[in-house]
């Protein structure tokens, strides 16, 4: 499907899957169209293409933005923290801290430290959500965002994202930001939670945080994936159960959001940041194009409630709903921020960004 659709020189920004709305009452596709395309002609392709009879029962077509789309990855840098050298008892919303190795640190031989300096602490480089622990053959994994581990190149990792040749070039140097996540010490905290654990100073502002226990293991970054996962050595206890979650059927999580009669379909998470936020489903299927390069595909777009739905630290955060049994389902999790999508609306209203006239946009 997106080879295909991919092959229209017409489409840029969003496309992808929507559940029903006012525009077209069942599940169907919405593209976004170059400006200067009449609709007509986008719809004469289209049925040539998928051999339908009319597009108009399938295709919701959205005006091309004014803007381009601002894409801001949310691993940050921090200061100040402390570590605990203990067992690591994760919550939902826990926080893995990227730190560099003092061994890697360049540092001037002939200065002369401060009074009470630390030389040999760790510096946060950045810091994301604990996205979930798992096993594979008696070896434990903690999961969160390959960004967060080279979060130092924050501002040319968003600035590729936002200029089509600088995202070919990053892609072209992923070996050297994969280079730069194996040197990080890795560290998990769980904020200001009271425990009898000794501390190991690792700032002065009382937070608590331990060494996750293992090293860099391995990494997914493209359109459709970014995650990075680190080996828990033995020794390291860890009580990975998420509170009311169930194994997943995705079978049916795909039917409920995309045939729920709540649309938008209302959506929670637990970051280590901004902690439980609610937003909303906008749409289920969510892909972006820009000069025709694909930079997120098979993705969900939220929309916060009242404020952000994400926030700096928050990447890798679990993002679940309630079924129609009021279980929670985990169904995805928060790489980035987005700002000004245009996209179709929900049942409740036509979309104000689709075509009505078959004149040039």
């Amino acid at each position: 499907m997106a080879l295909l659709l991919h092959s229209f020189p017409w489409l840029c920004g969003a496309y992808g899957l929507v559940g029903r709305n006012k525009k077209i009452p069942r599940p169907h596709l919405y593209l976004t169209v170059k400006r200067g395309v009449k609709r007509s002609f986008v719809r004469r392709e289209l049925e040539e293409k998928f051999k339908c009879d009319d597009a108009k029962e399938h295709f919701e077509l959205l005006r091309e933005p004014e803007r381009k789309l601002k894409i801001k990855y949310l691993g940050f840098r921090l200061s100040k923290l402390r570590c605990k050298s203990s067992s690591v008892s994760p919550a939902p919303g826990g926080g893995v801290l990227a730190c560099s190795n003092p061994s890697y640190t360049n540092k001037n031989p002939l200065r002369v430290p401060e009074e009470n300096e630390k030389v040999d602490v760790p510096q946060v480089q950045g810091t994301g959500t604990l996205t979930v622990f798992c096993a594979l053959n008696r070896q434990r994994y903690a999961l969160t965002c390959f960004h967060v581990g080279c979060a130092t190149d924050e501002n040319r990792l968003n600035a590729a994202f936002n200029k089509v040749e600088d995202f070919q070039k990053m892609h072209n140097s992923l070996p050297a930001y994969e280079s730069y996540a194996k040197k990080q010490q890795y560290y998990f905290t769980q904020g200001n939670t009271e425990n009898d654990n000794v501390h190991i100073l690792f700032g002065d502002d009382g937070t608590d945080c331990s060494r996750l226990g293992g090293p860099f293991d391995n990494y997914y970054f493209d359109n459709e994936c970014d995650i990075l996962s680190l080996k828990v050595l033995d020794g390291v206890k860890i009580d990975c159960t998420i509170a009311d979650a169930t194994s997943p059927d995705w079978d049916s999580i795909w039917d409920e959001l995309y045939e729920s009669d709540s649309n938008p379909v209302e959506v929670e998470k637990t970051g280590f940041s901004s902690a439980l936020t609610r937003g909303c489903i906008v749409p289920c299927d969510f892909s972006y194009s820009q000069e025709q390069e694909p930079l997120f595909q098979d993705a969900f777009a939220v929309k916060g409630c009242s404020g952000p739905f994400l926030e700096g630290g928050d990447s890798g955060s679990l993002v679940f709903f309630h079924d129609k049994n009021n279980q929670k389902q985990v169904f995805a999790y928060g790489v980035c921020e987005v700002d000004e999508l245009l996209l179709p609306e929900p049942h409740e209203s036509a979309s104000s960004c689709s075509f009505d006239e078959d004149e040039p946009d």
